[in-house]
């Protein structure tokens, strides 16, 4: 099947694309002037009241105001997820937590700043605890990497106590080569040396946490590398004659 159309006079035809030149003339401008007002609306809801200086100008150190708009909505989705969890009384809402012993202390001061709220021990539960394991900065990327495959039950064997030995040394048996392990060790060497200097920067916390273990598993990679007498993938001969044979 196919459609007709009846072919105006040239002159209509000449009116015509005349006014469709128009139409899109008018369509570019409504766009840039939808654009330009826009944009006009986004920095004016976007300004926030700056303090000046001891010179009078403005400072640039506050955020916008859609980033506080946005730290705002996010704190009230987070106390309203905490209310989700607890049950509404006649004035207040109660609701349990788990918090160990040791800084018990510690969360009631923290909770005497808001005068209606107290906390109760309870005791004589058949709740089963949770998992509560203490790291530090030399254990912190061990746990992490056990806590991967599986968080340990209450009370059970922590895997990561073996694994800050068996992680690195079996590394280590892969990896054997002096000169890499050594590259791998002063990575790890250089990381706790700026450790201090760097600690509070966000962008190399996640790399400072990872310096004792890369410190052990360049240890390891040197210790394997010399019984495999492979220096940069090259054969050693500080314990006697290569394992390897070139055969001509």
């Amino acid at each position: 099947m196919g459609q007709r159309f009846d072919i105006p006079p040239l002159s209509q035809i000449n009116s015509q694309i005349e006014q469709i030149r128009r139409n899109i003339e008018e369509s570019r401008n409504l766009r840039i002037t939808s654009r330009k007002y826009l944009k006009n609306y986004l920095n004016q809801i976007n300004q926030i009241q700056r303090p000046q200086d001891n010179l009078g100008a403005p400072r640039n150190d506050n955020p916008s105001s859609l980033e506080v708009y946005k730290w705002f909505v996010t704190k009230e989705k987070a106390i309203y997820s905490s209310i989700n969890f607890m049950r509404q009384g006649n004035a207040t809402y109660i609701g349990y937590f788990w918090s160990p012993s040791e800084r018990e202390d510690e969360v009631r001061v923290k909770l005497r700043t808001y005068p209606t709220t107290s906390i109760e021990r309870f005791e004589n539960h058949s709740i089963k605890p949770p998992t509560f394991i203490k790291s530090n900065d030399f254990t912190f990327v061990f746990q992490e990497i056990v806590n991967t495959y599986g968080v340990p039950m209450h009370k059970e064997i922590n895997p990561a106590v073996f694994a800050i030995v068996t992680f690195p040394f079996l590394f280590g048996v892969m990896f054997g080569d002096v000169g890499h392990g050594f590259l791998v060790f002063l990575m790890g060497l250089i990381f706790i040396m700026i450790n201090r200097k760097y600690k509070n920067d966000p962008d190399m916390e996640g790399y400072l946490s990872m310096r004792y273990i890369l410190l052990m598993m360049g240890f390891f990679a040197m210790f394997s590398g010399l019984i495999y007498n492979e220096f940069f993938a090259i054969p050693m001969t500080i314990f006697g004659p290569s394992l390897y044979k070139l055969e001509v």
